[in-house]
């Protein structure tokens, strides 16, 4: 699934492959504790938005893997794109170093 659409939040995947919220909590925490999975939360000034979730260095290797694909190149993963998220110290940082990679 994120292999192909390359960013879901995390309601989509409740919608799409469990069968209920805490379910889909559960092993998505799994996964990102694992490194399968990358997660971020984009900012909103009110209320939260949904988790988002890509494909991260252990799920790209495991997926080239299993599909006998050559892996993506690293600088693709979410930890090293240069548009991977970031999480930022304000709403509105006044330098680049006020934001670091999530």
């Amino acid at each position: 699934m994120l292999f192909e659409h390359h960013v879901l939040t995390s309601t989509q995947i409740v919608d799409i492959a469990f069968p209920s919220r805490r379910a889909a909590n559960l092993r998505l925490r799994d996964l990102y504790q694992w490194g399968v999975l990358h997660r971020f939360q984009p900012h909103r000034t009110r209320g939260s938005h949904p988790m988002h979730y890509v494909l991260d260095t252990a799920g790209a290797v495991a997926l080239a893997h299993e599909t006998g694909l050559p892996p993506r190149n690293s600088a693709t993963t979410a930890n090293a794109r240069s548009d991977a998220p970031t999480r930022c110290s304000s709403a509105t940082p006044s330098a680049a170093t006020a934001c670091s990679p999530t």
